[in-house]
C-alpha cells in the first residue's frame, strides 16, 4: 500500500456529480420501484456523501483500508454503509 493517497470531504464542500437509480425496477424483485422509493432517493440526494458516490466507489477499488472523516449529518452512517455494501459487490473474487 505504497500508491499515493487521495482525500476525499464528505460535506458540502466539493465532490464530483453521480448519478441517479438509473432502473425503473428493482433487480431484486423485478418490481417497478415505488413513489415511496423515489421520495427516499430524492432525500439521499440531498446528503453530502451523494455527490462523492464514484469517488468512493473508485477508492473501494483501490486501496484496502480508507479512513472516512465527514461532518454531522454527510450521510456517514446511513449511506456510506450502502455505498459499501455496492462496491464490496462489484469487486472480483
Amino acid at each position: 500500500m505504497d500508491g499515493p493517497k487521495k482525500r476525499v470531504r464528505l460535506d458540502s464542500a466539493g465532490g464530483n456529480g453521480g448519478g441517479d437509480a438509473g432502473s425503473r425496477r428493482n433487480p431484486y424483485t423485478g418490481l417497478e420501484y415505488s413513489r415511496r422509493y423515489y421520495e427516499i432517493l430524492d432525500k439521499r440526494k440531498t446528503l453530502p456523501v451523494w455527490s462523492y458516490r464514484d469517488d468512493f466507489m473508485k477508492m473501494v477499488e483501490d486501496h484496502q483500508i480508507m479512513v472516512l472523516v465527514g461532518e454531522t449529518g454527510s450521510g456517514k452512517t446511513t449511506q456510506v454503509r450502502r455505498l459499501a455494501r455496492r462496491a464490496s459487490a462489484q469487486l472480483p473474487g
